[in-house]
């Protein structure tokens, strides 16, 4: 099998909550096989899937995730939201990266004008059901593309 694999995927939460969807994007998955970036647990139940070939499988969130890291909590001035007012705790917010990806954060406690998020993942204590449709392997650079340097200011 290749060391990279463009899939698709769905993941559920145990009421059946569909929270991720890479066939609604419309932008497939590259899941490397050949470092760190994947747990094991979940390298392991991909890393003989076939093109063409779906599973289904469950795993709890600190498989996938791995354990709850208490510097990924932050704490954010109220007004920098868009609506403060409608702010409150328990809430999932979508927070734009610079790179234009995007990550959860939950918040967990609103003291006057200072919001805690905690940037763990939300589904980290739960059970996740995934269900992978594998594509093929990804795309390699073996196409004569030479990468060269540009010096683009002086």
């Amino acid at each position: 099998m290749s060391s990279a694999i463009l899939v698709h995927w769905q993941w559920r939460l145990p009421d059946g909550t569909l929270i991720e969807d890479s066939r609604a994007r419309n932008r497939p998955v590259l899941l490397r096989l050949d470092d760190d970036s994947l747990s094991t647990a979940l390298k392991n139940q991909v890393a003989d899937i076939k093109p063409g070939e779906q599973r289904v499988f469950s795993l709890p969130g600190t498989d996938i995730f791995g354990p709850y890291e208490p510097n990924r909590v932050q704490f954010l001035e109220r007004q920098r939201f868009p609506e403060p007012a409608s702010l409150k705790e328990g809430l999932v917010i979508e927070f734009a990266m610079p790179d234009g990806q995007t990550v959860p954060g939950v918040i967990k406690q609103i003291v006057g004008d200072s919001v805690t998020i905690d940037f763990n993942p939300p589904w980290l204590e739960t059970q996740l059901t995934i269900e992978v449709e594998c594509l093929g392997p990804a795309p390699t650079r073996d196409d004569g593309i030479q990468a060269i340097p540009v010096k683009l200011e002086d």
